[in-house]
């Protein structure tokens, strides 16, 4: 899946945008992984000031402290802007109380003041996710878990997801990006399409959310609820004690058939009630008529198709086998699945073709599949694909040959080498850096050799992993997990980094 960062992210662009790393200037929060760390905190009445003039290029500016053995002990500024820092009549000021990252006191000896200006021509862009099609660019927690998934509309599935809490997204067949509903519901939840809102079940209370205005439309409390569905119009909803119909403001108690209710689905005439050991009855009225068919078997789920046409995905030996039932006729036709999909565990429908949405989870996967039934040809059941994605479990992640795997062991990824532009202001060859990629609680920086942020290349939060190589002359790919998503970046334009000397202390 692709994602965007704004193709042209240049590094004044890219900091102008995320000012709560870039814009600190020379004093302010600082990331953890750097040796020099510094949080914000009271100067001593002497500090050590020193004045620079950084590279005349356009972009932001890192800015670090060096002990005599070359090691980095405070870090003075990390992708500041220019502005960030105080002006003297001579060039930059910028200040350091001479303690380290800890906020100690440094041994007296000499420290030198060395930056990097990082040149607005430094473009960074999200590439992809890897192992969750249900991640998206937000801020908010990447989705651990599906839990359930229903047909929306024609081309968008709403899949319901665990990240710190429950959510819904909605999820549209041609556009990468998931557009999610918060839900305030507690608990294990089902969910269920109703007209144009969604219906969320839980245990004890059910309620109808409008996933364009986030609003919630109505909402019921009971005692074990069991299923339910609706059709926009009509609600009926599996209570442990007795199914309830609910149409406009009539509401209906029905005589359960059986006590071992599991499933409901609104047709357009009539209601189907099911068990999961395949007994089916239609509501005609107050009363539950059985509906007899031949060779029942045991049910996954059930869900309203088009007309009175029900879907019902029924288990035989140990697979899933769509079976499709016309109500009114009691025609009976199996249809067999791709033998990738035939641990399918639920299933839904569009209420106007025959379009079906299942839901397909394995230890390590849970997978959303979107079906058009074309044809039986040969007793083989013809299938267009219209919609898969996927979430996957993995502990950890490796490059082979380029391309993202999972893997129990990554080991580590060496650093890249650029030879970046030589500094105007300076007689020296061209420079040579040695890149790599850490993270903090802000998310992923780029750094050099010494440790000294440069700039930052994501802000996801919670990254555990992270991995890069080189791609091209002056560029790398890097990759960022949080356990739940890898997230790959591409940096461009790496020659434009300019060392520079900031004088000294003693």
């Amino acid at each position: 899946m692709l994602f965007t960062v704004p193709r042209r992210t240049r590094a004044l662009g890219l900091m102008a945008g995320l000012a709560a790393t870039c814009a600190w200037g020379a004093f302010g929060t600082l990331s953890p992984f750097v040796p020099g760390l510094w949080a914000q905190e009271e100067q001593t009445a002497n500090p050590h000031q020193l004045m620079f003039v950084p590279p005349p290029v356009e972009g932001v500016v890192s800015l670090g402290v060096y002990d005599a053995r070359g090691k980095l002990v405070r870090v003075l500024a990390q992708a500041a802007s220019v502005d960030s820092f105080k002006a003297g009549l001579n060039g930059l000021v910028a200040e350091w109380d001479g303690s380290d990252g800890e906020g100690k006191p440094v041994p007296g000896g000499k420290y030198y003041a060395r930056g990097v200006v990082v040149g607005e021509e430094v473009d960074i862009s999200g590439e992809a996710f890897y192992f969750n099609d249900f991640a998206g660019n937000t801020d908010s927690p990447r989705p651990s878990r599906v839990t359930d998934a229903v047909l929306y509309t024609k081309e968008q599935a709403a899949v319901l997801v665990t990240a710190d809490r429950p959510e819904v997204l909605l999820v549209d067949a041609k556009e990468a990006e998931p557009q999610p509903v918060p839900v305030d519901l507690p608990g294990q939840l089902r969910l269920k399409a109703a007209g144009p809102n969604l219906l969320l079940l839980g245990q004890d209370h059910v309620e109808v959310l409008d996933p364009k205005t986030r609003a919630v439309v109505w909402q019921e409390q009971g005692k074990g609820l069991r299923d339910g569905d609706s059709d926009g119009g009509r609600t009926l909803l599996l209570w442990d004690q007795e199914p309830v119909l609910l149409n406009g403001q009539d509401r209906q108690r029905l005589d359960p058939p059986a006590r071992d209710l599991a499933y409901v689905a609104v047709l357009r005439s009539t209601i189907i009630l099911a068990t999961e050991a395949g007994k089916l009855w239609r509501v005609d009225g107050q009363r539950a008529v059985p509906l007899e068919t031949d060779d029942p078997k045991p049910l996954l789920d059930v869900a309203a198709g088009r007309e009175d046409t029900a879907w019902l995905l029924v288990r035989e030996g140990g697979q899933a086998l769509v079976r499709q039932l016309d109500v009114r006729s009691r025609e009976v036709r199996d249809l067999e699945l791709p033998p990738d999909l035939r641990g399918a565990t639920r299933i839904s429908a569009a209420r106007d073709s025959d379009v079906l949405l299942l839901l397909i989870k394995t230890g390590d996967e849970e997978r959303v599949v979107g079906l058009r039934y074309q044809q039986a040809r040969a007793q083989q059941s013809i299938w267009e694909k219209w919609f898969d994605r996927a979430r996957r479990n993995f502990s950890g992640f490796g490059l082979k040959n380029g391309q993202v795997v999972p893997v129990n062991d990554p080991g580590e990824s060496p650093p890249v080498v650029i030879k970046a532009a030589d500094n105007p202001l300076e007689n020296a060859r061209q420079q040579v850096f040695q890149l790599s990629v850490h993270a903090d609680s802000s998310g992923t920086w780029l750094v050099n050799s010494d440790d000294l942020p440069l700039c930052q290349v994501s802000k996801s939060k919670g990254v555990k992993q992270v991995k890069w190589l080189s791609d091209g002359k002056n560029g790398m790919r890097v990759f960022a997990s949080d356990g739940r998503v890898v997230e790959e970046y591409h940096v461009t334009g790496l020659e434009n980094l300019y060392r520079f000397d900031a004088g000294s202390f003693d």
